[in-house]
């Protein structure tokens, strides 16, 4: 599972960094990840409601989500807006305040 994240948030930077995507910007390290702890939560709830088994400590799940979710959190919601794909959850529902001249070096 750990090669299979790492090669998707690698993937998912070279494709915003062929785009124009200025990762290595005061932009992008300078932004929390867009998920708020209550949606995580909330998902998390879903997730149980659905017999999902979940991990115990939730506070520690949710810092590693965090962790891992900052890795290609800026890449995936940068190119969703610069794309303009179709609104889904936790992705291009999100904005960052930006202009695609912002975004594109």
């Amino acid at each position: 599972m750990h090669l299979c994240y790492q090669a998707g948030c690698r993937t998912l930077r070279d494709i915003a960094t062929d785009v124009g995507i200025p990762l290595g910007s005061a932009l992008a390290s300078s932004a929390a990840i867009q998920v708020s702890r209550a949606e995580y939560d909330a998902a998390c709830e879903q997730l149980i409601s659905a017999g999902v088994p979940l991990k115990a400590d939730r506070e520690q799940s949710w810092h590693v989500f965090e962790s891992m979710r900052s890795q290609y959190d800026f890449a995936l919601i940068a190119l969703a807006n610069f794309l303009h794909v179709p609104e889904a959850p936790w992705s291009s529902d999100r904005k960052l305040g930006l202009t695609v001249r912002d975004l594109i070096r």
